[in-house]
């Protein structure tokens, strides 16, 4: 079995051991000629090269197996090759740097030639004692441009030492990077190196990293954002490649005191997978899973920790405190998430005094698709929803609930009086309930009530009315109180105000995908806040989901007290269902009815 492993995105297809090897691929059309080899005093070699190449050095696609993996290369992949040199006396004094794409044998893809494409510099004195070739060449010296500077400075301010220098560091070291790129089934990172104890023909790479295989099922996380694995090592920065001269192996050390670090290419101990796009988080599909490779350095670890986020929640797994973690190149660790902790952490905007969440409650993205940013709906006091599972059905522009039994036992809609929190007389005539009434005085939500504090936690909440007036007031001092036309947007950097946003409006492609209100802070127009149009939820309105992507209802946790009998509460409203679309933040509202929520938390005295 073949196995194409591609610059910055490496392709492996099994989550079981499997050989990792980094290679890159462009489609043929877009090949670039490479710069021509500049004149050298020394020729710069062709060489043959090979995958880990040998039974001992291949791993197994599972514990037992007969079977091995091939990886291959690509055609044009590119990699620094360096040349050292030594005196007569055998002191190292000189160095030659070049960069080189591989050309794949056709009826072998894990063997190919290697030639020179552009020389990056050279001082040439004596005879070629070692050459060591690493891939990728995005991460060694000739691709880290922070690393070139200081190479400069070093070659300016110790002209004696330089070589040497080169020759200590600059050609067997390559810098593991703290932060890669999920892209579907693909390895954004996979390291090799080859090192010769002269200018031989045929080089034999190495895997230098092992790879953590992280699965993430559906039951744990619907969407990620990006993972993160800490360790008690380093994991990231400057390592040096290092071969034992009597078993030919190579290995990854930390290095202490090198030129990249002195570039500003820092140790690290915990690296960051980033699985969004353009597109919003990577969603993982109900009753799946997805696995996530992220490249790690062979050490022997005692505590591994592996953090999962939607932006919102996130998820912690850790390793046993007594555990010792011995990691080898060349290798798939199996990794099956199951949180052991949960927290929410989402990203906010402050606003008007506050703190506000940029997703409402139960969404995992701010625009794109009513599927993941319109968010639950709840009834005004319900800290949960009143069905188990909603899902997106885009032909009829409206949500297919599976309803919870014991709020629906016909398959009805549950956004009804009967379901009301704390309702005690269900009849359209005589309604009355036994908390948030007249009697009790109680004109707020107590956090045990809140839907936001439920969920979250911590001081996360919802919103008073008086919050969302301050909200608009931040953004728009001229507003009134009982509502406003307010204007489509119709520029990328639009002053203070309160916007109605199209789906397919271009000016700020974060909000694109669906249409909704923009709040835009008038002091500071970086801060904005959308709202998508998430519509309404009531039983008694046909269709159930009532004006979805031309209305925003979202509730506060404050009661309605203009009326004798407490039947109302208060919610965020804006729509464009006439000729111009309007807002208001307040519009009383039947208890009863099913409305999304838009998290708060004050502002903590420390900032």
């Amino acid at each position: 079995m073949e196995i194409n492993i591609m610059k910055k995105y490496t392709f492996v297809t099994m989550a079981v051991m499997a050989v990792l090897a980094g290679c890159a691929e462009k489609p043929v059309d877009d090949i670039q000629p490479e710069v021509v080899v500049e004149p050298s005093s020394v020729p710069a070699p062709v060489f043959t090269a090979s995958i880990d190449n040998g039974i001992a050095t291949r791993t197994e696609l599972t514990e037992g197996s007969e079977g091995k993996q091939k990886v291959a290369w690509i055609q044009n992949d590119s990699l620094c090759v360096s040349f050292f040199t030594k005196d007569e006396n055998g002191n190292n004094q000189g160095y030659r740097l070049y960069s080189y794409t591989a050309s794949p044998d056709a009826s072998d893809r894990s063997k190919a030639t290697l030639n020179p494409s552009r020389k990056v510099e050279e001082s040439v004195v004596g005879s070629t004692v070692a050459v060591c070739a690493v891939y990728p060449v995005e991460y060694t010296v000739i691709g880290l441009p922070k690393y070139l500077e200081q190479m400069a400075v070093a070659k300016a301010d110790h002209p004696t030492e330089y070589a040497r220098l080169v020759y200590d560091y600059f050609g067997h070291e390559i810098v593991l990077p703290d932060t890669m790129k999920y892209n579907g089934s693909n390895i954004d990172f996979a390291p090799m190196a080859a090192i010769s104890s002269s200018e031989e023909n045929a080089l034999e790479f190495k895997n230098l990293c092992a790879l953590l295989a992280i699965t993430v099922p559906s039951s744990q996380m619907t969407a990620v954002k990006s993972i993160t694995v800490t360790a008690d090592q380093n994991i990231t920065g400057p390592f040096n490649i290092d071969k034992d001269s009597e078993t030919g192996e190579i290995a990854l050390k930390e290095t202490s005191g090198s030129y990249a670090e002195a570039a500003g290419y820092n140790h690290g101990k915990t690296i960051t997978l980033d699985c969004s796009s353009n597109a919003g988080n990577t969603a993982i599909a109900t009753g799946a899973s997805i696995t996530f490779y992220i490249s790690i350095p062979p050490q022997t670890y005692s505590s591994l920790v592996f953090k999962v986020t939607d932006g919102i929640c996130t998820k912690t797994m850790s390793t046993s405190e007594s555990a010792r973690i011995v990691v080898n190149r060349n290798k798939i660790y199996n990794i099956n998430f199951i949180a052991g902790s949960t927290e929410f952490d989402p990203e906010y905007v402050e606003i008007g005094g506050l703190r506000w969440a940029k997703v409402n409650l139960g969404a995992t993205s701010v625009a794109g698709s009513p599927a993941t940013c319109y968010g639950d709906y709840y009834a005004w006091g319900a800290t949960e929803p009143w069905y188990s599972s909603h899902v997106w059905n885009a032909d009829g522009n409206t949500w297919d609930y599976t309803w919870k039994s014991d709020k629906s036992s016909d398959g009805s809609n549950a956004y009804n009086l009967t379901n009301a929190p704390y309702i005690s007389n269900a009849t359209i005539a005589q309604t009355a309930y036994s908390k948030y009434n007249s009697n009790d005085g109680s004109t707020t939500l107590e956090l045990s009530d809140d839907a936001a504090n439920a969920t979250w936690g911590g001081s996360w909440r919802m919103p008073t009315t008086a919050e969302f007036k301050q909200l608009a007031n931040a953004c728009n001092s001229d507003l009134t109180d009982s509502g406003w036309p307010i204007s489509t947007l119709s520029s990328a950097t639009p002053t203070g105000g309160v916007y109605w946003l199209t789906k397919d409006q271009e000016y700020i492609p974060e909000y694109t995908g669906v249409a909704g209100a923009l709040f835009v802070d008038n002091t500071d127009t970086s801060k904005m806040l959308f709202f998508p149009a998430t519509g309404d939820n009531d039983a008694y309105f046909n269709p159930y989901y009532f004006s979805g992507g031309k209305a925003g209802l979202y509730w506060s946790s404050s009661l309605y007290t203009g009326g004798s009998d407490r039947n109302s509460a208060q919610s965020l409203y804006f729509e464009y269902i006439t000729e111009q679309p309007i807002f208001s933040p307040y519009l009383s509202s039947d208890r009863y009815r099913g409305r999304t929520i838009r998290p708060v938390t004050d502002i903590p005295a420390s900032d």
